[in-house]
């Protein structure tokens, strides 16, 4: 139910009606200050609530019932590009922690018996499809917080895709340089 929009079609019904709100307060029982916070559009009353001060000024839901209904011009209305972006999103968070796995997994061997497992081409695939899943995956949050207008949510995402990247690049710099890979082997 939305506010300040019901409290107006309350008081215009009450006006209709030619009662004021005292008047309106013997016939349905509830409080005038409750009356008064509804129709300024202070709070947004129970269903039971608005049924009794309906029949109170004898009227029904069906009155009022393009106000309950809902509308197109949702401010949480999401664009066909942007839910398909959020959907690929998803997939792709979730590569991104299967990912992760691996690489934690890796890392550890190779901190703990200073081998590696697997070849260096194959630790720096998986290094670079991580960025791609974590920047699919952080895009979902920029969109998330275009649809909410969530300014610092947007900021912030573009800021991790930043600070990743950095990290990543850093990460395949320092397996291939040739002070790293001498302790390696």
């Amino acid at each position: 139910m939305r506010q300040p929009e019901l409290g107006k079609i309350l008081t215009n019904l009450r006006n209709e009606k030619g009662l004021t709100q005292e008047e309106l307060v013997e016939k349905c029982n509830i409080s005038v200050r409750t009356i008064q916070r509804i129709e300024a559009g202070e709070v947004t009353p129970r269903s039971y609530t608005i049924k009794t001060i309906l029949v109170a000024l004898d009227q029904n839901l069906e009155t009022i019932k393009d106000f309950f209904s809902l509308d197109n011009s949702s401010p949480l209305s999401v664009s066909k590009q942007d839910f398909q972006i959020l959907n690929l999103a998803f997939i792709l968070g979730l590569v991104y922690l299967i990912l992760g796995f691996v690489e934690v997994y890796v890392g550890v061997d190779l901190e703990l018996n200073k081998t590696l497992i697997i070849s260096s081409e194959f630790y720096v695939a998986v290094k670079i499809m991580s960025f791609i899943t974590m920047l699919f995956f952080y895009a979902g949050f920029v969109i998330s917080g275009k649809i909410f207008k969530n300014y610092l949510l947007r900021i912030s995402s573009v800021l991790i895709m930043i600070l990743f990247g950095i990290a990543y690049f850093f990460d395949i710099y320092c397996w291939f340089s040739p002070s790293e890979s001498e302790d390696i082997l």
